[in-house]
């Protein structure tokens, strides 16, 4: 039989086609999300240059194909540090009506605090602007079904911002999961831990509250809403749909300042099937920091950043490919790597198991997510992270924040999941 030499090693063709099919099968970004830069750049505009909105900012710059037209926000302090990472001629506003009346801005990117995301994205469709809009979507699931209904009726891109959909290593894990790599889903565990106290001090205290509206329960839901709300559409999109019951405690056990919003948070989702996922996020300890774990009967996938691992049960059907693959250890288990670049190195002529993990700008997740966002603006496509998918991860994450606060458990109803 003929072959193929790889890495200095004898591979079969038929061994070798089989990785390519493989690669093929669960490539690790969608078609078309790499803008081309043959084309006029698209004129765009951050609303929003908060600790977020600046790190959308440092890799909105690296996308080819947008022009960076205006920075704004109220907080003059945010402004000007948005405005040392832009670099080069970027106008800066205080007030985003102004940017939406610039012919030139076809995009906006709304980064600004929950509570004002529906007036401001409201008005951008209004004059016709492609819209990145953060999540949650609001802070109520009111205003999130009245928002995810406007936006679902304009005939310009809405995408928001669920980054965690355009990861590399996650969109091979969950082609690996839908091709029965583990089995039946048994449970789902995600963690966030940093050591930070997420207040901020500005020159005067009207502006200090203002700019600390994640401390205020009243604006926004902490923990929840703000970090695990990725986890739990992650944990969403692999169980294949939303829970059905929330239930969520909080403790304030560190930060004792004043604050009247949990520094410590878990939350527990109920899925239809009886699955259930558990969630717990903390400012009080950085220990193993940002991590998620996915149970089956045939397996494990543990996912950390571009990091992904599938560990294998002893009575797992061979899927023709583990002898090829890297492994790495996790404690005392050892994993076969999820390589998400797949695809490309074997059109380099190397073996995926034997490289490894590889990370690079086009790799990250945020970078992904705003080249998706550039190409679906162009050609009208429809984003991974579209308003539907917002709208459940929104209502999920704001349903959880409710039963912290009643410390009952909450339904969620299909009804608050759809747009109406």
């Amino acid at each position: 039989m003929r072959t193929v030499r790889l890495m200095k090693k004898e591979v079969s063709r038929r061994q070798f086609l089989l990785w390519t099919a493989l690669a093929g099968a669960v490539g690790s970004r969608a078609e078309g999300q790499i803008p081309s830069v043959d084309r006029e750049p698209l004129g765009i505009s951050l609303i929003g240059t908060g600790d977020w909105g600046r790190t959308l900012l440092g890799y909105l710059i690296k996308v080819p194909g947008f022009r960076l037209i205006s920075l704004c926000d109220l907080y003059e302090p945010h402004l000007k540090r948005a405005l040392q990472i832009a670099g080069g001629p970027t106008s800066p506003e205080t007030d985003y009506r102004r940017v939406l009346d610039d012919k030139q801005v076809s995009a906006v990117i709304v980064a600004t605090p929950p509570h004002t995301h529906r007036p401001i994205v409201s008005d951008a469709l209004q004059a016709g602007k492609h819209v990145w809009c953060e999540v949650p979507l609001a802070h109520t699931v009111e205003e999130c079904g009245a928002l995810a209904q406007t936006g679902s009726q304009a005939s310009v891109t809405v995408q928001v911002g669920l980054q965690k959909r355009y990861n590399p290593t996650v969109v091979q894990a969950l082609k690996f999961h839908r091709a029965g790599a583990i089995g039946r889903a048994i449970s789902w565990s995600g963690r966030w831990n940093r050591k930070e106290s997420w207040r901020r001090v500005a020159r005067d205290r009207a502006m200090e509250d203002q700019i600390n509206w994640r401390l205020n329960p009243d604006l926004s839901g902490g923990l929840v809403t703000e970090v695990l709300l990725h986890h739990f559409d992650l944990a969403s999109t692999f169980l294949g749909g939303p829970p059905v019951r929330v239930q969520a405690w909080g403790s304030l056990l560190l930060w004792q300042d004043g604050r009247q919003m949990p520094d410590t948070v878990t939350a527990l989702l109920t899925f239809s099937d009886q699955v259930r996922a558990d969630f717990h996020a903390t400012l009080a300890n950085s220990f193993q920091e940002v991590w998620d774990i996915f149970t089956g009967e045939y397996g494990t996938m543990f996912f950390q950043g571009l990091r992904g691992l599938l560990f294998r049960e002893a009575d797992a059907r061979p899927l023709g490919w583990e002898v090829y693959a890297k492994r790495e250890k996790l404690g005392r288990s050892e994993g076969y790597i999820i390589v998400a670049n797949a695809t490309k190195l074997l059109e380099q002529g190397k073996l995926p198991g034997e490289i490894g993990v590889s990370e690079t700008l086009e790799d990250n997740e945020i970078y992904q997510a705003l080249a998706s966002f550039l190409q679906c603006c162009r050609t009208g496509t429809r984003p991974v992270a579209n308003l539907q998918r917002g709208l459940e991860a929104s209502v999920v994450a704001l349903k959880a924040f409710q039963s912290l606060r009643s410390e009952q458990p909450v339904a969620i109803r299909a009804g608050d999941l759809q747009i109406q």
